[in-house]
């Protein structure tokens, strides 16, 4: 008999909140897109697949929801099957592949009837692509990994005639956190989180811009590492200077570095709050269990005046530390969720091998964000060849699609400036390409507006209005908004006309390029002057 259970854990009550919000939302799929390099036996897949279902009570928890209140259950057996979609006979079989994947992913899950949907994709070649698709209830991305891993043992099993070891019960870290929660300890970390979810606003604007609250649509950008980049981040994880007391902290340490320069750079915070989530399997048995664990809780950092890669590194390891510390079971609260709109996501796991052989892993989008954030960074190596890759999840109501297409290119040119230089101040690094860089020198250079162009002062206005704590300009340290900037202008425009300045008239300017010079540019066209 199904067992009934009302009781979720801190972040399924979380995700469950959310995924009311937006029902018809597919904001927690969990899927991936695993292709093995050689043939597979579907029915023995099909067979390992059903064994691993009934071997996880997560995997067989269904959810429902009666007067108001959300009832889990797990079903003492859940028949699954695994389909083949066969495109071998399709002369864009690649394509036609994508195409189903893209859509399915964005299909929303049925947590009342099973929190999982999956199947076989055969394509010519003897190629075969396994979809996995999830919902975030149920598992994190270290799941997926003992998923994957459970997989490969049955399949093995069912060839072999042997039978692989019986996984631990999620159950057990439902009992474990209920528990948790009446111990001196968790008090302890309630009170620090509590003062978190009091402390100013960390909350990032992208070049500018915070999305629209309640907006989910949200596009990926990719921006790999490539091997010798990675290479380098390893070496540098490696060296006394830079190693902490695992190899995959030591590694979050310097990648967070690198997205909170980011952050810093196209927003002009100084203190960044981001989200990033704990693991929170403090043991060996819930580090081999299928389940949720993950807590996403704030991670604050300032970045003060003239601050390197160095000194910014030695904060963000500084702050691990703490992190680590308070990261205790049930943590996640609505008022911590709503301290960040940037989250970072490191995956520490890897799915090299299936069956021995081995294989690449795609990590899906759902085209979709929690409405609260306005991007979400995924950093991993899910195919364990070595290179690193990123994802930026942008919400679409944050970033024109312009802007966008450039925050790949922005990102790896700090990575890059860490890795060449670490002494370096982070204020000093262009993130401008040449391609940029070229297009902005021709646009200021040229004296030939386009039919309809608005004036300087209209499209300035414009901007002003749209984004007023957008980063106008930089020189050095010294930066200013667009807000300032037009305060500044307004001040001098003001004494121009006190002055005597009239309309029309011509003023000089004796200046070198320069925010100055910006201001008095912008204060002699609001006085009226040429």
């Amino acid at each position: 008999m199904a067992q009934a259970r009302t009781d979720l854990t801190a972040t399924q009550s979380l995700i469950w909140t959310s995924q009311q919000l937006s029902p018809q939302s597919p904001l927690f799929n969990g899927g991936l897109a695993f292709e093995f390099s050689s043939a597979i036996d579907p029915d023995r897949f099909e067979r390992s697949w059903q064994a691993v279902v009934e071997g996880s009570d997560a995997l067989r928890t269904v959810f429902l929801e009666r007067d108001g209140q959300v009832e889990q259950k797990v079903l003492d057996r859940l028949e699954v099957n695994v389909p083949i979609h066969d495109f071998r006979e399709d002369a864009q079989a690649d394509t036609a592949a994508r195409r189903w994947i893209d859509e399915r992913i964005c299909h929303k899950l049925d947590l009342s009837q099973r929190p999982h949907d999956t199947a076989l994709l055969r394509l010519p070649g003897e190629r075969w692509i396994w979809y996995l698709n999830v919902h975030h209830l149920v598992v994190d991305a270290w799941s997926i990994g003992v998923i994957c891993q459970h997989m490969s043992r049955w399949y093995q099993g069912l060839h072999d005639g042997t039978t692989p070891e019986p996984l631990p019960s999620f159950m057990d870290y439902r009992g474990h956190e209920r528990q948790w929660r009446q111990s001196r300890a968790f008090q302890e970390a309630r009170a620090h989180w509590k003062q978190c979810e009091r402390a100013p606003s960390g909350l990032v604007a992208l070049y500018g811009r915070i999305g629209k609250r309640g907006f989910l649509d949200s596009v990926r950008i990719s921006a790999p590492f490539g091997n010798e980049r990675s290479q380098r981040l390893r070496e540098m994880g490696e060296h006394p200077d830079w190693r902490s007391f695992s190899p995959h902290l030591a590694r979050f340490n310097l990648l967070a570095t690198v997205v909170l320069a980011y952050l810093h750079r196209v927003s002009g915070n100084q203190v960044l709050t981001i989200g990033t989530p704990a693991a929170n399997r403090s043991t060996p048995a819930f580090r081999n269990t299928i389940g949720v664990f993950i807590e996403t809780l704030p991670f604050t950092v300032e970045v003060e005046k003239g601050e390197t890669f160095r000194s910014l590194h030695e904060k963000v390891s500084a702050a691990s530390m703490s992190f680590l510390r308070w990261a205790q079971p049930g943590s996640s609260t609505t008022a911590l969720a709503r301290t960040f709109n940037v989250v970072l996501n490191y995956i520490n796991t890897s799915f090299g091998e299936f069956d021995g052989k081995p294989m690449q892993v795609e990590l899906l989008h759902p085209k979709q964000v929690d409405s609260g954030h306005d991007l979400r960074v995924h950093l991993h190596d899910l195919s364990d060849t070595g290179e690193i890759i990123a994802h930026l999840d942008v919400n679409t109501t944050t970033l024109e699609e312009g802007v966008r297409d450039r925050m790949g290119g922005h990102f790896l040119r700090l990575a890059d400036a860490f890795l060449a230089e670490p002494e370096l101040q982070i204020s000093a690094v262009s993130l401008l390409g040449e391609d940029e860089y070229r297009a902005q020198l021709s646009d200021f250079n040229s004296d030939r507006p386009g039919p309809g162009a608005p004036s300087v002062l209209s499209a300035f206005s414009a901007r002003v209005a749209d984004a007023p704590q957008a980063i106008a300009a930089r020189e050095g340290d010294r930066v200013v908004t667009y807000s300032e900037l037009d305060d500044l202008s307004d001040r001098l425009a003001s004494e121009l006309v006190r002055r005597g300045s009239a309309p029309g008239e011509n003023t000089g300017i004796y200046l070198r390029r320069s925010l100055d010079f910006l201001v008095s540019v912008l204060g002699v066209l609001k006085a009226g002057g040429a």
